[in-house]
């Protein structure tokens, strides 16, 4: 495989990432392959998806150093870039990490030479029909009894047009989408549609949409079906009212 670019996606508060970051720096430079580090520790608070994927450069390989969130935050900048992604365990569960720190050399080379089977995950990307922010007189909204609605909130002038519904957000998930309430003292009512035509209904404390990948994560905590292999995703509400 031809590697111009790596993106680097590093958890720059542990130091055994930043060793192996110096480690993959050390193997570009052997081999003239340019490198761009996306630092996920201090970095992350100030820069949003879109700033991430352009950071990124352009990568043919993502890697990343650090544990199961790292990857996830890799996993984003891997599909908005489609590149390959690889992960190196420095994390407590490793789940979804594979390559142990200590064989990143190793690892790098087989990807260069060729000697690496590539697999397939589901992604999902959350569209939105109306602004993803609290309005204002929300509060209103979170009192019992009954209160005239809010208008609708504009649409984010920043977000672009994501075909016949909804804003594109921008957001990738390789584990699962949750869409939870304001309120602690509320609960999530939502219907999930397929084809136009109403599959469910739920009230609960969330509504997790997961993938087959995130179906062993948040969804496999809550009491759903964990299948990994499944080629579907997975609804699931947290703590329904029955």
């Amino acid at each position: 495989m031809t590697v111009r670019r790596i993106g680097l996606v590093v958890h720059g508060g542990r130091p055994e990432a930043q060793a192996a970051q110096r480690v993959v720096h050390a193997w570009c430079d052997e081999r003239a392959v340019r490198c761009t580090d996306i630092d996920v520790w201090h970095d992350g608070g100030r820069r949003n998806a879109r700033a991430e994927v352009e950071a990124a450069g352009d990568p043919d390989l993502i890697v990343t150093l650090g544990g199961d969130g790292t990857f996830l935050r890799g996993a984003r900048l891997a599909a908005e870039n489609d590149a390959l992604l690889l992960g190196v365990d420095l994390g407590r569960v490793g789940f979804l990490t594979e390559v142990p720190v200590t064989r990143v050399r190793t690892a790098l080379d087989a990807v260069l030479e060729d000697r690496l089977t590539v697999e397939s995950r589901m992604l999902l990307t959350l569209r939105a029909s109306r602004r993803l922010e609290i309005p204002a007189g929300i509060e209103e909204l979170m009192r019992y009894g009954r209160r005239p609605m809010l208008p609708p909130p504009r649409v984010r002038s920043d977000c672009e047009s994501g075909g016949d519904w909804g804003v594109a957000l921008n957001v990738t998930a390789l584990n699962e989408i949750a869409v939870e309430k304001l309120a602690r003292d509320r609960q999530v009512s939502a219907g999930v549609y397929l084809a136009g035509r109403l599959l469910a209904s739920y009230s609960a404390d969330a509504l997790l949409v997961a993938t087959p990948t995130g179906s062993t994560a948040y969804s496999f905590a809550a009491g759903a079906p964990s299948s990994p292999r499944a080629p579907t995703p997975w609804c699931s509400p947290p703590s329904p009212r029955t």
